[in-house]
């Protein structure tokens, strides 16, 4: 059975360029749009695909 959500560590935070509250958070791979400042990298946090 697949599971959709489960802790993963963040590999790398990105500004997003113009943007003043979102960045990029570089996640299994994939890059996933979060709030500025709330994940730091290398940070476990939950991933839902």
């Amino acid at each position: 059975m697949r599971k959709l959500a489960s802790t993963q560590k963040i590999w790398k935070i990105e500004p997003i360029e113009g943007a003043d509250r979102i960045e990029l958070a570089h996640v299994l791979g994939w890059q996933c749009v979060v709030n500025k400042g709330q994940f730091r990298e290398m940070e476990d946090a939950v991933y839902f695909e």
